[in-house]
């Protein structure tokens, strides 16, 4: 009785297990759960966060001949991870010049100080650069089940230039 009792709940063990084991891999192979490196369970989720540039802006020039445009106005809207509207100085940007290299005969990317791409009013400094490569960053902080705090990053890039006509 006690051996079959064991036989018994060996057995049952083995195929939970089996069972647990094939689910799981037939849930990952379906993308809907993830293993990174094999060590612990997290939920791949989509969240509502959001970055949105307009892919063509205007420029302006004010009477003086001066370019008025500003960083803030090239972004359409930023949203948090829950669908909520974020501020621009949640962003983080950058700046790079895109140059012509005689020697290796390509274009590289300079980067340089919002000091050097912005004028003193905030505006960009289009009469000096001509072009000027900004990249917009949003990061924000993405929970996950069993382990701390992720931040995901969502980065988009844009050229300002002058276009003459």
């Amino acid at each position: 009785m006690k051996k079959k009792l064991t036989s018994i709940v060996a057995g049952s063990v083995v195929g939970a297990s089996l069972l647990f084991g094939g689910t799981m891999a037939l849930a990952s192979s379906w993308g809907w759960i993830n293993f990174p490196n094999g060590a612990e369970l997290q939920y791949e989720s989509v969240d509502n966060a959001r970055l949105d540039l307009y892919s063509s802006v205007q420029i302006v020039e004010d009477f003086n001949g001066n370019y008025t445009i500003k960083p803030e106005h090239i972004v359409k809207s930023i949203t948090d991870a829950r669908g909520n509207s974020v501020d621009f100085s949640a962003l983080e940007v950058t700046y790079q010049l895109i140059k012509y290299d005689q020697a290796s005969r390509q274009y590289v990317y300079e980067d340089i100080s919002s000091e050097n791409a912005l004028k003193s009013d905030g505006t960009f400094n289009l009469e000096k650069h001509g072009s000027i490569l900004t990249t917009y960053s949003y990061s924000y902080p993405v929970p996950y089940l069993a382990s701390p705090t992720v931040y995901s990053t969502i980065e988009k890039t844009v050229l300002v230039d002058v276009a003459i006509f």
